[in-house]
């Protein structure tokens, strides 16, 4: 963790507590993000705070500390995106942040992906949601979590034979400590996909399957060493992409035998989690759209009965939590547990 330092002088410019959090506890975690991203993780979205934020990133901005592009979306007014900079990326280093934990877009080089950075803001969203857990919850804590800009330069390998071998990334890898009943604290990690509806079947099939044979292989556990966890796939591209990844999913799970019977409540079924989320742009709107203020709090996100699994039975409106108290029927564990 960054260390704190109150003043910090750099061409009579003061970098004081209200600047540093928002390099050390925004941008240092999430690398790239809306205002509105900033205002969600630090302030109450919306409204005064939300003014506070766009003055102290506008000013950060000015200073060479934050560097800001618009989303090049092509359509009407854009939103303004911030990234750290070379300035800040020095100032965190002094602070004590190790260099290769800090990430920023070299200037020039913003516009270049669309779907990169569509991906890196709506991926954040949920990681948002995440690092609001304490906050917002009595048992569940973010632990710690492994972003997909870090990941992607440590990929797992799995070897299928002596010969050959595929890479598979997750989008994020969070580790959640749960506080169950009996008072004993478990960790459960969560494999994140962020899906944004532009694969094919064919590539769907294909990540899923790698992900259940490095869990085979145990290729998951030696990398992130937790034996309790569940894959959780978030589209920002509506209730249809869910009700596709599920058939995909139950396609894959039965393989050939179409006859196979897999409990809804069986670890199979429950280790995979669907869920539809908003769009980077119903976000920034949340604090006005009172159907979503109520439906994606941090609460019902994390523990509520919110999430879609393959395999529901006769139960077509079955939903499940996507941290359950961690009883081994409802997590995925390593080896085994992924045939």
């Amino acid at each position: 963790m960054v260390q704190v330092r109150k003043k910090l002088k750099d061409s009579g410019f003061v970098i004081d507590r209200r600047y540093h959090r928002i390099l050390e506890e925004a941008f240092y975690k999430l690398y790239i993000l809306t205002p509105d991203q900033v205002c969600r993780l630090l302030y109450k979205a919306g409204g005064g705070s939300l003014r506070g934020v766009e003055t102290s990133l506008k000013k950060l901005f000015e200073e060479g500390y934050l560097h800001r592009f618009p989303l090049p979306t092509g359509k009407g007014e854009s939103p303004l995106v911030y990234t750290m900079t070379k300035k800040s990326r020095d100032y965190l280093m002094r602070c004590g942040a190790a260099s290769e934990d800090i990430y920023y877009i070299p200037y020039g080089d913003e516009e270049k992906n669309y779907g990169v950075l569509m991906h890196l803001l709506e991926l954040n969203d949920f990681l948002i949601i995440a690092l609001l857990a304490e906050k917002h919850t009595q048992n569940v804590r973010l632990f710690d979590f492994q972003h997909d800009i870090y990941l992607k330069t440590k990929p797992l390998i799995v070897w299928t034979s002596d010969k050959d071998c595929f890479e598979v990334v997750p989008d994020a890898f969070l580790y959640f400590k749960i506080k169950t009943k009996e008072e004993r604290e478990i960790t459960l990690g969560v494999w994140l996909e962020l899906d944004r509806g532009n694969h094919s079947v064919t590539a769907f099939k294909r990540k899923f399957n790698h992900i259940r044979v490095a869990g085979q292989k145990g290729v998951i556990y030696e990398t992130f060493g937790v034996d309790r966890i569940c894959f959780a796939f978030v589209t920002p591209t509506g209730d249809d992409r869910v009700e596709k990844m599920r058939v995909w999913t139950r396609q894959e799970l039965l393989g050939k035998d179409r006859k196979k019977v897999v409990s809804p409540y069986g670890r199979n079924n429950m280790k995979f989690k669907f869920l539809a989320v908003p769009t980077l742009k119903e976000w920034n709107n949340i604090n006005v759209a009172d159907n979503l203020v109520d439906r994606y709090t941090v609460r019902n996100i994390l523990i509520g009965d919110m999430w879609s699994v393959a395999f529901t039975g006769d139960d077509d409106g079955m939903r499940v939590r996507l941290l359950d108290g961690g009883g081994s029927d409802n997590v995925g564990e390593a080896g085994a547990e992924y045939e």
